[in-house]
């Protein structure tokens, strides 16, 4: 999946391949763009863009994972939403019921202490640094 995403930012962000190395990461095509004087925001709506567009269904472990119905918080390093997909498949029949919360470097959002009924609340990052892209927290929370 990061292959396909990497092949396809670099294409979004006219990044010249040839400067890439030939087993290229996302992280190799994001720094050749702000190198070349790339604007990071643009690097995020295209970024964005290419996740909305991504083919990838939340594999098996995850969908086995967001199962476990004693699990009321998944904590994620990732940026992708597969685990948010992955919990709305299984405890919400795939209907996009999941509340999402979601970590920025400018923007604190406590997790709520009381929750009325039980819900899942993924947590999805897209607004942290672009050079820490991988790092980047993803939550998710779900109340029993």
């Amino acid at each position: 999946m990061y292959d396909w995403i990497a092949e396809t930012l670099a294409t979004r962000l006219n990044v010249n391949r040839s400067d890439l190395p030939e087993r290229y990461t996302l992280n190799d095509v994001v720094c050749l763009f702000l190198a070349g004087r790339g604007r990071r925001e643009e690097a995020y709506v295209r970024l964005r863009s290419v996740l909305k567009d991504a083919p990838f269904e939340p594999p098996p472990a995850l969908r086995q994972l967001a199962a476990i119905t004693d699990f009321d918080l998944f904590v994620t390093t990732t940026f992708d939403s597969l685990l948010e997909g992955a919990i709305n498949l299984e405890r919400f029949g795939g209907a996009a019921s999941a509340d999402v919360l979601a970590y920025a470097p400018n923007r604190v959002v406590d997790l709520p202490t009381e929750r009325e009924q039980p819900r899942i609340a993924p947590m999805t990052s897209l607004n942290c640094s672009i050079s820490s892209l991988c790092r980047c927290a993803n939550f998710a929370m779900c109340a029993a």
